[in-house]
C-alpha cells in the first residue's frame, strides 16, 4: 500500500493576486504556512480490474476511467494512463469547502502517490506543477496556484508568482517563538458554512480589473508579513494586517462576506481580537483570528458556538507516510 500524507493551509496575506488573470499583468504574492490538518490518500492493487475510489461516504466503482465521478481522480488516473485495477481511499482531517486548501491538498497527494505507484521519482516542484496542470488546465478551475504550493512544499513560504508561469518560492524559517505565535495566538474556528470556492473566485475574477489597487495592497501584503518574519518583527503587526486585509478583500465580491461572517468577526474582534480573517477564497469555511494570549478565553467565549479547530505549524509538505 502506498500513502501519502499532505499538509493544508493557512494563508496570512495575498490571496486572489495568485489568479492568472492578475499575476499576468504584473505578478502575484502570497505568504502562507502549512498546518498539522492532513489529506491522506492510500492507493493498493486492486483485485479485479476495477477502479475503486471511496471519500467520506462515497463510494465509486468502475471499469471505465471516463464514468469516475471526482474530477480530480478521473482526470489525475488519465495522466498517468491508468485505466484500472486500482483501488484509492481519501480521508482529510476537515470538511471539504472550508478554505484551507483541501482540494489541491487532494490533488497533490494524489498526484504523489500515483508517481510513487508508477515508480516515478517527483520533487515538491514538480508534484506543484502538475497539480496546477491538473487543476487549472485541464479541468479549467477558476483558482489560483498557491495553495498547490503551499501543500506541495509545506512549511511557511513566500510565493511569487510571475507573468510568464513560472513561480519563487521562498522558504520562511520559522524560529521557535514564532511557531509558539502560531499555535497560541492564532485561533481557528469552523463556521459550519461550506462553500464552492469555485463560485466565489470566479465571481472575484469578474471584477479583477476594477479592483486591481485592493489587489496590489494585497499582494504588497505578502511581502510585509515575510519581513516580520525574517526580521523577527513584533507579531502583532501581522494581526493588523490581517484586519486591513479582510476589509480589502471583501471590497473584490460580495460572495466573499455576509452577515453572519461580519458578526462573527465583530464578536471576535469585540472580545479582543487583534485581526482576523476567512480562510481561503470567502463566502464561509473557517474564521481565523490573531489575538493576544490574554484574550484568548474571552475570544474563545464570544465564538462559544463554533467549533474551534486546533492546529499547530507544520514544516513539511507532501510526504510518503508509514502505513
Amino acid at each position: 500500500m502506498i500513502i501519502t500524507k499532505t499538509p493544508l493551509r493557512i494563508s496570512f496575506a495575498g490571496g486572489g493576486t495568485d489568479l492568472q488573470c492578475f499575476y499576468k499583468k504584473d505578478f502575484g504574492a502570497v505568504t502562507s504556512f502549512t498546518i498539522n490538518k492532513y489529506v491522506k490518500v492510500k492507493i493498493r492493487n486492486s483485485n479485479d480490474c476495477n477502479i475503486k475510489f471511496k471519500y467520506d461516504s462515497v463510494f465509486e466503482k468502475t471499469d471505465n476511467v471516463d464514468m469516475i465521478s471526482n474530477q480530480i481522480v478521473r482526470e489525475g488516473l488519465k495522466l498517468f494512463n491508468i485505466t484500472g485495477g486500482i483501488d484509492i481511499e481519501s480521508i482529510c482531517d476537515v470538511p471539504s469547502g472550508t478554505g484551507l486548501g483541501s482540494s489541491s491538498s487532494f490533488a497533490v497527494g494524489l498526484i504523489y502517490a500515483l508517481s510513487e505507484y508508477t515508480g516515478k521519482d517527483v520533487d515538491a516542484k514538480w508534484l506543484a506543477e502538475k497539480a496546477c496542470e491538473l487543476e487549472i488546465e485541464i479541468l479549467n478551475k477558476p483558482i489560483g496556484k498557491q495553495d498547490q504550493y503551499a501543500s506541495a512544499f509545506g512549511g511557511c513560504n513566500y510565493l511569487k508568482f510571475n507573468a510568464d508561469e513560472s513561480v519563487n518560492v521562498l522558504p520562511i524559517q520559522i524560529n521557535r517563538k514564532q511557531e509558539r505565535w502560531i499555535k497560541e495566538e492564532l485561533l481557528l474556528f469552523y463556521t459550519g458554512i461550506q462553500r464552492s470556492a469555485d463560485l466565489v473566485l470566479s465571481d472575484q475574477q469578474s471584477v479583477m480589473s476594477e479592483k486591481s489597487q485592493e489587489l496590489i495592497y494585497m499582494r504588497n501584503q505578502a511581502s510585509i508579513v515575510k519581513e516580520i518574519f525574517l526580521e523577527n518583527q513584533k507579531m502583532d503587526r501581522i494581526g493588523l494586517l490581517l484586519d486591513k486585509g479582510w476589509k480589502y478583500k471583501k471590497a473584490l465580491s460580495k460572495k466573499i462576506s455576509n452577515d453572519v461572517l461580519d458578526e462573527y468577526y465583530a464578536r471576535a474582534v469585540g472580545a479582543g481580537a487583534i485581526g482576523g480573517k476567512i480562510t481561503g477564497a470567502g463566502g464561509g469555511g473557517m474564521l481565523m483570528v490573531c489575538c493576544k494570549k490574554s484574550n484568548t478565553s474571552q475570544v474563545r467565549n464570544a465564538l462559544k458556538e463554533l467549533e474551534e479547530i486546533k492546529f499547530e505549524y507544520c514544516s513539511k509538505g507532501s510526504v510518503l507516510d508509514k502505513i
